[in-house]
């Protein structure tokens, strides 16, 4: 009997701990594909006019998470393959209520010039965040991570 009901908590355990990382995905590429997010990425690179990269070969930079204003967030990055100082992107997605926004970043060699585009930025979403983005592409967020935690 003791050994049933053993098997049946780790059983149990095991459960919920693949749901916890199966809501929590590691990468970007995996986030995107995640049955969770992808119609919601698929929705903001569309209305924002995102290359197609953004959703299908993407290089990945790295995934972090870090707490804005008590919340837990983590932060995922891809640049544009074998291109990945023209342009790359960066999305904070709020755990519990699954909110996304991001920045695309494009820059042009011939003028010197970064252009940023922010997706799904709201008035909730304060400076902290969108520092935490944009520290995401520079790799900054991945060199001091316990530096983004506000």
């Amino acid at each position: 009997m003791k050994k049933t009901l053993l098997v049946a908590f780790a059983l149990t355990c095991g459960t919920l701990l693949h749901k916890a990382y199966a809501q929590t995905p590691s990468s970007y590429s995996e986030t995107i594909k995640n049955p969770t997010y992808s119609t919601t990425f698929k929705s903001l690179v569309s209305s924002h006019h995102l290359p197609a990269w953004v959703l299908s070969s993407s290089t990945d930079m790295g995934s972090q998470n870090v707490t804005l204003n008590g919340k837990n967030m983590y932060v995922i990055s891809a640049c544009k393959p074998h291109e990945c100082s023209t342009q790359k992107i960066a999305f904070l997605i709020d755990s519990k209520t699954r909110k996304i926004s991001g920045v695309f970043s494009s820059y042009s060699e011939k003028s010197n010039t970064q252009n940023l585009k922010w997706i799904n930025i709201t008035p909730e979403d304060n400076l902290d965040g969108q520092t935490v983005l944009f520290s995401a592409l520079s790799g900054s967020l991945e060199n001091h991570p316990k530096n983004f935690n506000f």
